[in-house]
């Protein structure tokens, strides 16, 4: 983060627990859309971070559940920004998340202000989203909550709606002005005529889920409002243990939390309740916002072709119209196609119409019915030294492309139903086998039998990449006895 010392002092608090099945198959239980590159060459989650550079900022916090801390910790690696990673035991929803963010914010902070932000938003207007938000910083009361509004630009029944009054200027000495709007109510996600309608109204807004208020107030509003919650976090939070560079929020604690949201929970309450000593406020933002919480919603913000086409990856489409594709690694062709959704990975296909796109969470939800489990999860596993990518998988053997970080090492560790065979593809790699203990370069192999004590190292400073190819009966990862590790998972 940069450091601006004319500013406010902002913390981020990033939520990046979702899981995002409507974009599914490229988002996937292990790698849901926040971790995604839909939009160009960052992830939605390194966008949001990036987002914030032109304010001071504190260390960002960033709530994330236990399956993901590696991916997070990877993508962070590739950034400048420093954060401070608060792993959920389970996912609680919106409101129990803001609140141990906000506990752990003022651990560090005397009362910071605190900038609420999902992780898996779109915001193409930069430019404008700092405008606004450095208007909303410099106007902000002690006593205040602001929202952020986007003004709806088509009949969406996926979204929930604020709905505000006229709308008043605010000017301070510096001549900054901000539309600010006093919160009337929330909208939960409406029919389609109802979306028809608000679409009209100057006093209606889509609900970004971004929120700026001071620590202080947003934990005496979960305390007015759900003080179970408050006592919940504030046990989990205190009870919290360190690993690695994880913050462990109390599992027992954490999980007696209601699960809901925090527009719902505090904001509708707030905003209905004539006693409030908070005032809820709007402030209209035009920036390009998209949640890109379906493929049509992909698709609107893609570049494309003269018959309305959104190509996102090598394809050759002839007689189509308004069609979405993406893949992988295949070439994909479409030939006579309208309206059709092509997203393509290495162990799933989706085929829809566009206008189906709100039902893929449903599809979902029947695959895990069927049991069809594999096409549910990502082929690439991030762990603490790197990650590795299944390319085969089959009855009696298995291959992965490995890859450790510079100066990581994998546990000393054996495996008794499987043997491995280590060939390296870049890097040296300091291979432990038994009491033996070589180094093998590019082009260079290795065999571990089974039951044999191994270990991976990468002391280089460059990526250490291989290809492992596992020979046996069960491959899964609860066959591996550890006896020594660096990362606390002996």
């Amino acid at each position: 983060m940069k450091t601006l010392t004319h500013q406010k002092i902002l913390t981020p608090i990033i939520l990046a627990g979702g899981t995002g099945t409507r974009l599914w198959p490229l988002s996937k239980v292990n790698s849901p859309k926040q971790f995604q590159k839909i939009n160009g060459e960052q992830s939605l989650l390194q966008d949001t971070l990036s987002r914030v550079d032109n304010f001071a900022c504190s260390k960002a916090l960033i709530i994330c559940n236990n399956q993901h801390r590696f991916v997070v910790a990877e993508q962070l690696s590739k950034m400048s920004d420093d954060a401070q990673l608060i792993i959920e035991p389970e996912g609680r929803n919106t409101l129990a998340a803001i609140t141990v963010g906000c506990l752990a914010a003022i651990e560090h902070q005397d009362n910071p202000l605190i900038l609420v932000l999902p992780s898996d938003h779109l915001i193409e207007d930069i430019d404008s989203f700092t405008t606004s938000l450095r208007n909303a910083i410099e106007n902000i009361g002690p006593n205040q909550i602001i929202t952020f509004g986007i003004k709806p630009t088509r009949p969406e029944t996926g979204f929930g709606y604020l709905k505000t009054n006229a709308g008043n200027d605010i000017s301070e000495k510096k001549r900054s002005s901000v539309s600010v709007r006093s919160l009337i109510s929330f909208k939960e996600k409406p029919n389609l005529e109802s979306a028809q309608r608000f679409i009209n109204s100057e006093n209606m807004f889509w609900n970004s889920g971004m929120f700026l208020a001071n620590a202080s107030t947003i934990i005496d509003l979960v305390g007015t409002y759900q003080k179970e919650i408050l006592t919940c976090c504030i046990q989990a939070y205190k009870s919290s243990t360190a690993d690695l560079d994880f913050t462990r929020l109390e599992p027992t604690a954490y999980s007696n939390c209601p699960s809901i949201s925090f527009d719902y929970g505090v904001m509708e309450l707030l905003s209905a309740d004539k006693n409030k000593e908070v005032d809820p406020l709007v402030i209209p933002l035009d920036c390009g916002w998209d949640d890109l919480g379906t493929w049509d919603a992909v698709g609107r913000v893609q570049t494309k072709d003269a018959n309305q086409n959104s190509i996102l990856s090598e394809a050759v489409v002839k007689d189509s119209e308004n069609c979405l594709v993406k893949s992988d690694s295949k070439l994909v062709t479409l030939i006579g196609m309208k309206n059709t959704i092509v997203i393509d990975t290495k162990n799933a296909l989706l085929v829809a119409n566009i206008d189906k796109a709100q039902e893929v969470k449903e599809l979902v939800c029947e695959l895990e019915r069927l049991g069809k489990h594999k096409a549910l999860v990502s082929n690439i596993f991030y762990r603490p030294w790197g990650y590795y990518e299944i390319l085969v998988s089959a009855g009696n053997h298995q291959v992965k492309r490995v890859v450790v970080q510079p100066g990581k090492k994998i546990s000393l560790q054996k495996h008794f139903q499987r043997a491995e065979h280590w060939v390296v593809v870049s890097g040296v790699a300091t291979v432990t086998c038994g009491n033996k203990v070589t180094k093998i370069t590019k082009n260079e192999s290795t065999y571990i039998p089974v039951e044999e004590l191994h270990r991976l190292e990468n002391n280089e400073q460059e990526l250490l990449e291989l290809i492992e190819v596992q020979t046996g009966n069960y491959f899964g990862e609860d066959d591996i006895e550890r006896f020594d590790d660096e990362y606390g998972r002996v």
